[in-house]
C-alpha cells in the first residue's frame, strides 16, 4: 500500500503547482541563510539580522509591481527599523548597473542586496516576482506573500506590530546556521 501511495505521489508531483513544494513549505520552517552584498559592497546575512523581524521581499527593477510596492516598503522600514525590523530587498536583476541606476532615481534607506545568479530565490522558491517573507526574530518564517502589496495596510501593519510585540519578549536562539556566501570571487588558479 505504502508503495502504491509514493508511486502516486511520483506521477502526481511534477502535475503540481511550483509552489506546493517551494516557498509556502517554509512558513513555519527556519528560514534559509544566506550571505549577499548590498549595494556599498556590504555583506548582509540573516544570521546579523536575528533578533529582528525580518521583511524579505524579492523584487526586480523591470517589474512594475515591485517598483510600485517598494515606497510602501521603505515607509514600513522608515516608521518600525528603531522597534526591530528589518526590511531587505533582494534584486533579481542581471546586473548591478540597473539597481545601481533605479535606486539614483528612486532613493530608499532599506537595505538592497542583489541575487546576480539567482541562487538566493531559488532557495527560497521564488517563482514570481515580488515575493516576500516575514521572518520572526527567532528566523522562523511566518509568512509568504506572492504579488504587490499595501505594506500600509492595517492588516499587514497589524501583522508587523503583533511580531515585534511578541516575539521582543521571547530571547533569540544562536545562529546555528553556517551562512551560505553566494558572492564571493571566484578564484583563479
Amino acid at each position: 500500500m505504502r508503495a502504491l501511495l509514493m508511486c502516486g505521489f511520483l506521477v502526481l508531483a511534477p502535475l503540481a503547482p511550483a509552489w506546493a513544494f517551494g516557498a509556502d513549505s517554509l512558513v513555519g520552517s527556519r528560514s534559509p541563510e544566506f550571505v549577499l552584498r548590498d549595494m556599498d559592497g556590504k555583506y548582509v546575512s540573516l544570521t546579523a539580522l536575528r533578533g529582528k523581524v525580518v521583511v524579505l521581499n524579492f523584487w526586480a527593477t523591470w517589474c512594475p509591481p515591485c517598483r510600485k510596492e517598494l515606497p510602501t516598503l521603505e515607509d514600513l522600514h522608515r516608521e518600525y527599523s528603531r522597534r526591530g525590523l528589518a526590511v531587505v530587498a533582494v534584486s533579481t536583476d542581471s546586473t548591478e548597473k540597473g539597481i545601481r541606476k533605479f535606486l539614483s532615481e528612486n532613493p530608499m534607506n532599506l537595505r538592497i542586496v542583489h541575487d546576480r545568479d539567482g541562487r538566493v530565490s531559488q532557495l527560497y522558491g521564488v517563482f514570481s516576482l515580488p515575493t516576500t517573507f516575514i521572518i520572526d526574530r527567532r528566523g522562523i518564517v511566518m509568512k509568504h506573500y506572492v504579488g504587490e502589496q499595501d505594506w500600509s495596510s492595517s492588516q499587514v501593519r497589524s501583522l508587523i506590530e503583533n511580531l515585534l510585540e511578541t516575539s521582543s519578549r521571547r530571547r533569540a536562539p544562536s545562529p546555528g546556521v553556517t551562512p551560505v556566501f553566494f558572492d564571493k570571487p571566484k578564484r583563479s588558479f
